[in-house]
């Protein structure tokens, strides 16, 4: 007895005209969010950067190593103390 009123009730709520027309507005407010979201969508920036070809530089290594000449390589000793 308690459920079929129950079940009436719930059904008399999901049925009337307020809730069905709250459903429609937000179903249409949705869709235009999405809509203006996927207009004013920006391309996604990787964060990698693709290997650039030794011949653009000319002080480039072949295949794209740093030279490191004696200077650089005095200051990239470790120190103790």
């Amino acid at each position: 007895m308690f459920s079929s009123e129950l079940f009436r009730l719930v059904r008399q709520v999901v049925l009337s005209w307020q809730v069905i027309g709250v459903t429609v507005v937000l179903i249409v407010y949705l869709a235009l969010v999405f809509y203006v979201a996927r207009i004013y969508h920006k391309p996604r920036r990787y964060s990698f950067q693709p290997p650039k070809k030794a011949g653009k530089r000319a002080g480039a290594a072949p295949g794209g190593a740093v030279q490191v000449t004696g200077d650089e390589e005095e200051d990239l000793s470790l120190e103790e103390g």
